[in-house]
Formats: C-alpha cells, structure tokens, sequence
C-alpha cells in the first residue's frame, strides 16, 4: 500500500535512459518513489491511499530553479532599460537597507507561491537582506510553503561595491550575515530534510581576497557549498582588469574559491581558458537567460560550456531582473538565445534545456542522487502539467513541448516530498489570495521608504506605486 499513486498519459522521467512511459504511473510512499511504470503494473502492486487522475496530463519532475532571490519579489517591474550596476544602485542595495524582516518573509513567500504555480519544486536563493535574522526568516516562509530549497544570504561588505554605488552600508554588515550563516548551517543539520544552508558571497569581482578565502575555509569546516555571481557583467571583467589585472574566474580560482560544492551563478564574461578552469575544478554554473537580457549583460557561453563537460542549471534569478519566476519562459528564452548566438539552430537542444531545469539543475546543486528526476529511490517532486491547451495541441513531441510550449498555467498539480502542496491550480498550504494582498500593501510601504532615500535622487518617483 501506497501514500499515493499518480496517473498520468505520459511521464517524462529525465532519468539516465531518458525514459518517456506512457500510460504510466508513479507510486509514492514516505516522500518517496517507490515505483515507475505502466499503469496497470504500478496501480496493481501499489494501491494507494489516495489516487491522482492523469487523464490529458504529463507527469515531469518538479523544476529545479537554481539561482534567485526571493526577497527581490516586492520590487518586480519596478523599474526598465537600466544595466546591472545602475539597478542595483536604484532597486536592490536600497531595497535590502530598507526591508524589514516581516517584508522579506511576504516578498520570499509571494515569490514561493508563484514559484510553485509555475512547477518549480526546488529553489536555490541568495537571499538580499540586511537583516540581521535574514535566514530565519526566509527558513519559516519555506517551512509554510513546503518548498525544497538551497538557501544562502548574498555577503556584502562595507570595502565592497556598494559604496561604490552610492550606497552606504553599515561597517559591521559582512560579520552579522558571517554569523548568520554559520549559526543557521549549523541549526540546518537537523532541521528540514527539505533545506540546505550554504554560504552566498554577493559578487567575487568587489570581494576582497580575505573574505573569498575566510568563506572558502569555513564552508570546508561546515561541510557545505557556496553561491557566488560570477562574471555577470561587462562592467565587473573591466574593473577587475582596471584593479587587479585579472578576470572574474581567474580571481576566484587565485582566492581558492572555485570546487565542485561551488555554484557559480552567470559567467556570461569568460573566455575558453576559464572555461577549462570552471572544468578542472567542477564548478558548477547557473544560466539566467532572461535576467541577462533584461539588463543587458550579454549571452552566456552555454553551448560551449556544455561540449566542454560543465555541470549547467538553469535559474530565473529574482522578480527584481527578471519580472517574474517562470522557468518554462526561461527555457525557451535560453534555448533560443544559444541558437541566435552562436548562429547555430543545433545549439542547446530543447531535450537538453529540459534536462538543465531538471536533473541538471539537480546537479548544479550537488543533489542528484535526490531529485531531478523520476526514479525509485528519489524524493517525490513532481509537476503534473495539463495539456488540454491550445498551446500545448496537438503534442507532437512531449519533451520539446515541454520546454518550449508550455506555461506555467499549464501546470496543475505540484507533490513535493510526497506532499501536495497544489492540486487543481489550488495551493494546499498557503491562502494564495492573503498572501497578494499582503504583499501588495508591504511592497507599497517598502517603495516609498526606498524613494525617500537621499541615495537614489534619480529614481523615477512616477513610478511610486504599482
């Protein structure tokens, strides 16, 4: 006897065979799979206590969103046709000086709210906060939305870029996100099955050497990984180049930063010999298409990192520079950005993107054996996607589709851990409707605390409210 069984006309396993079962279904017991097969073996050996109807639906695993930022939810669509520094400079450093604990908590669980609408299972996040509690507070709204989640605070020091920008921060900022850190890895130990903490470094160009390797010592001690941005922009490879005469992963791997437990979120700005060094060391790399393009960064060499052997994942990044966390958009949007880039329509294949926010997604975060996909042994997180659409008719290649065809509001039942978190576009533990509203009225208050800040004269005041 099973928890429960899901029906499905087709599951897309992702598993090392890429098997594609029709008429199948997926017996789950304790969180876990238990079984994967055709429907008339997995009902008659694993009743369940409860049964999901898949007639007109695929069966995926749950999506794996490995780089945002949750606390970045409250100022989505704030701004346009800005590039990184100047929106870090008007939108994030004086959003994460004027959010308060209770506005992170809103702003993550909104973001995890449409996170899961959109068949996102597991998130890795660098969380934007100067709050000293930071991390406890986006560990509760992960414990009411059911989330999976790899969870690290983005370390920013005073002698970092933010002065740079304009944007004063206080001098102990860097030693109480340290301390959080370290305190909550710790607690994490045996805190949720479902959460991992990891220390986050917010950008390795405007680290010093000293932080870079005090990290990298204690995520050795702590046994635990490490979320960088790495070579996001233009505007970071010419000042390293100006201040050190280096480049962002060279700089990383002179720190001792760069391994396998490392991932590396962007690395749009690197040439063929850093490349081999993300290789030689198993760096692994997080894609973020549609945050790229958003402010201009430029396109990451995927393809190229992929024929070299990379581990690759695939992230929204936040609400902040994306406008929203859609993952299928962010397939379609990385898979198309390869072929134009490189001229080259076999570039980044949808099979392979798919696999990116999926099992390699899994990878990049060292949790393969897990999640990722649907295999006996694994965690339950799957989407259940209703193909009863005109975008998603007729289906003529599941797994294309997949990546390129689908929309969030195709998704319709979301399990992780063997729990249902929603069924029928309805969210099981979270009251969808309070959560906007909070939201909306938290985002409203945030806003003007930031406009009035005397850092940020240029920010357009006409869009004060939204």
């Amino acid at each position: 006897m099973a928890d429960l069984v899901v029906e499905g006309d087709t599951i897309v396993t992702m598993d090392r065979h890429n098997r594609i079962v029709r008429d199948g279904a997926v017996a789950i017991d304790d969180g876990k799979i238990v079984a994967v097969g055709p429907r008339d073996e997995v009902v008659k050996l694993h009743k369940g206590n409860r049964s999901l109807q898949g007639r007109h639906k695929v069966i995926i695993p749950g999506l794996i969103n490995v780089h945002t930022h949750s606390s970045e939810k409250l100022v989505a669509g704030l701004v346009d046709d800005l590039d990184l520094y100047s929106w870090l400079q008007k939108v994030i450093y004086p959003m994460m000086m004027n959010q308060s604990e209770e506005d992170s908590y809103w702003s993550s669980l909104l973001a995890q709210v449409e996170m899961i609408k959109s068949g996102i299972t597991c998130f890795s996040d660098l969380f934007d906060s100067s709050g000293q509690d930071a991390l406890e507070t986006l560990l509760r709204s992960i414990e009411v939305s059911g989330m999976r989640a790899v969870v690290g605070r983005q370390i920013i020091t005073k002698d970092g870029r933010p002065d740079e920008l304009g944007v004063s921060v206080p001098e102990d900022i860097g030693e109480k996100m340290i301390a959080d850190t370290i305190r909550h890895i710790k607690r994490g130990k045996g805190r949720s099955d479902r959460t991992t903490v990891r220390f986050g470094i917010g950008n390795v160009s405007y680290a010093s050497h000293s932080l870079i390797s005090r990290i990298r010592s204690l995520a050795d001690e702590l046994d635990t990984g490490i979320h960088v941005h790495v070579a996001e922009s233009v505007k970071e490879l010419r000042y390293l180049k100006r201040t050190r005469n280096t480049t962002p992963v060279r700089y990383a791997r002179e720190a001792g930063l760069l391994g396998p437990d490392v991932l590396a979120a962007h690395c749009v700005w690197v040439d063929d010999e850093e490349i081999g060094l993300l290789r030689e060391t198993g760096t692994k790399v997080a894609y973020n298409p549609v945050s790229n393009m958003k402010l201009a960064d430029g396109v990451a060499p995927v393809w190229k990192m992929i024929e070299e052997g990379l581990t690759v994942g695939l992230g929204t990044d936040g609400a902040g520079s994306n406008d929203n966390l859609d993952m299928f958009a962010c397939m379609k949007m990385g898979a198309y950005l390869q072929k134009v880039s490189t001229l080259n329509p076999m570039h980044l294949p949808s099979k392979k993107v798919l696999e990116m926010a999926t099992i390699g997604g899994a990878r990049a975060l060292q949790m393969e054996d897990r999640i990722g996909s649907i295999e006996v042994g694994k965690n339950a997180d799957l989407a259940i996607i209703d193909v009863r659409t005109p975008n998603m008719t007729p289906v003529n290649d599941v797994v294309k589709q997949m990546a390129c065809s689908c929309q969030p509001s195709n998704v319709d039942t979301v399990i992780i851990n063997g729990n249902i978190v929603m069924e029928d576009r309805n969210l099981t533990r979270i009251d969808e409707t309070a959560t906007i509203e909070e939201a909306k009225h938290r985002a409203a208050k945030l806003i003007e605390r930031m406009y009035d800040q005397p850092q940020d004269p240029t920010l357009d005041r006409s869009k004060r409210r939204t």
